[in-house]
């Protein structure tokens, strides 16, 4: 399946200019869109709901390219409509069908169709919509269906999502966030709003930002397998090392200059990310925080001088985990080894993935004579670093063993990040079962124990690392002098 990536308001050609559908004239009385949408943006369970492993979602069918040809039946089958009394029910039916099946040419026509007999109906304003989106006319598509939503006020929040994802594919993020925003404002428990942005933000490369939503979806007890993976690593993916399905392509096919680099980052490709974040002049605080974590890592210190200076530091709580991961760097070259500890400190308060700023905040530590806080550190770091070792093996395209379930979950808990935890060990559940481990009434009665230890964790509010905890319990000002 073709994705949008950095570039995708660009085509690589044009399509061809469709004959224009007849414009409708929409009015009060018209009637709401089929169930479908309306159901679409539904929140789909609450705190108490079941774990689940199994809920990948389906991937839309790939487009069918600009001017093909419709097999003869369908077309057998549009003649048809046209040479019995016309029912638009039957006509709609058509749409959906030729929709699913790829025949975008077919479903034109039969849109074109539906706009003369219907143009007031909602049901053809919206299937007309979706083939213009089909279409990659994204513009109008979205257009037409914010002028239904004006005049069917209770098709406005499946429209606010259907038309947010059609902003995403347009390379319109900032808009598309802004909807989903909106969305989630007025169904703060949708599953699917929070699982949209997470995704959004993972591909634009602000991860953070979206395990804020990924975990979220761990309170709801409605998390997936590719989702607990992107947790694992908040500073960059997982890298792939094998073919993935289109699910986990989905959530890691990167976009914007942000997204791109931290992609390139988990190949290894440092020097290819930092060009990338140096093309333009225009930066984020992510952008600026991730370069300056790249330049730390090169030792370019002249480089990381430059950038250090033009930091505005009356604004540190604008500094990103990578740009105090980078200060922290640039310390420590500069032999201030009190300052470079706070520096780390925040970075892994913000940021508990950061695997090597543990082990620098170690190595600080053992330098100044803390042995004792220096090997803390240092297990966290080797915790946190075998969870991502255990996710990155899972990209194999290799079933994960029961052993490497286990580990995962033993090493969250001890991060205390039990929704992570429960979620992994129910995965771990339907795994055994479908390896004939264990029986069906056995893995539903273990998900049913996990849930209710979820459950309880949400009542009794242990769901997430203090910071203290996340820093190891560290008080910089309070250290005692070597």
């Amino acid at each position: 399946m073709s994705l949008c990536l950095a570039g995708c308001t660009k085509r690589e050609s044009s399509p061809p200019q469709d004959p224009p559908l007849p414009s409708p004239e929409l009015t009060k009385d018209n009637s709401s869109i089929n169930s479908a949408a309306s159901s679409h943006y539904e929140a789909q369970s609450s705190p108490t709901g079941t774990l689940s492993a199994e809920q990948i979602p389906t991937p839309r069918s790939p487009r069918a390219p600009e001017g093909s040809s419709s097999p003869a039946g369908s077309v057998e089958a549009a003649d048809a409509i046209k040479s019995t009394p016309i029912d638009i029910e039957a006509v709609h039916q058509a749409i959906i069908e030729a929709l699913e099946t790829g025949e975008n040419d077919l479903a034109f026509r039969l849109a074109r169709q539906a706009k003369r007999l219907a143009p007031e109906d909602s049901q053809t304003v919206y299937l007309t919509a979706r083939v213009l989106a089909e279409r990659n006319r994204f513009h109008e598509a979205i257009l037409m269906l914010d002028n239904l939503a004006e005049s069917t006020p209770e098709a406005r929040l499946p429209i606010l999502g259907q038309t947010a994802e059609w902003l995403v594919e347009a390379g319109r993020w900032d808009d598309a966030e802004t909807r989903f925003l909106t969305l989630l404002k007025e169904i703060d428990d949708g599953p699917i709003v929070h699982r949209k942005l997470a995704q959004l933000y993972l591909r634009q490369g602000r991860r953070i930002e979206a395990a804020n939503h990924l975990l979220k979806l761990c309170e709801l007890g409605n998390v997936e397998e590719v989702e607990l993976r992107a947790m694992l690593n908040l500073l960059h993916p997982l890298a792939m090392n094998a073919p993935q399905p289109e699910a986990s392509e989905t959530y890691e096919a990167p976009i914007a200059r942000l997204g791109h680099a931290r992609q390139e980052i988990s190949n290894g490709k440092w020097n290819a990310a930092r060009k990338t974040l140096e093309s333009s002049p225009t930066t984020t605080s992510q952008e600026q925080g991730l370069l300056g974590r790249i330049y730390a890592h090169q030792k370019d210190y002249t480089a990381l001088t430059r950038w250090y200076n033009s930091l505005n530091h009356e604004h540190t709580s604008d500094f990103t985990a990578d740009a105090w991961h980078a200060i922290g760097m640039l310390q420590v070259h500069e032999s201030k080894h009190r300052d470079a500890i706070e520096s780390f400190c925040r970075a892994v308060e913000t940021n508990p993935t950061d695997a090597i700023s543990y082990r620098k905040l170690s190595e600080v530590l053992r330098q100044l004579g803390l042995d004792d806080d220096a090997d803390r550190l240092a297990r966290r770091s080797k915790r946190v670093q075998q969870t991502q070792q255990i996710g990155q093996s899972m990209n194999t395209g290799t079933l994960p063993s029961d052993r490497e379930l286990s580990e995962i979950v033993t090493h969250l808990e001890k991060l205390r990040r039990p929704l992570e935890a429960f979620a992994w060990n129910a995965i771990r559940t339907v795994y055994a079962q479908s390896r004939g481990e264990i029986g069906d009434e056995d893995a539903i009665q273990q998900l049913n124990e996990i849930n209710e230890r979820r459950v309880e964790a949400l009542r009794s509010k242990t769901i997430i690392a203090s910071a203290e905890f996340r820093r190891c319990g560290l008080q910089p000002s309070k250290l005692a002098p070597p």
